[in-house]
């Protein structure tokens, strides 16, 4: 078996700032908060 490329917690726990800013950026959002607010209905 060979070792996993990145330790466990770098692949669970999620994206860090750097690949957050990346993807806002690729959908041309500038805020996860603009995000959430474009994407959830007001109720």
């Amino acid at each position: 078996m060979t070792a996993a490329p990145y330790p466990f917690s770098a692949r669970h726990i999620g994206p860090g700032l750097n690949d957050t800013r990346a993807m806002l950026a690729a959908i041309g959002v500038p805020s996860i908060e603009t995000l959430i607010s474009q994407s959830v209905p007001k109720s």
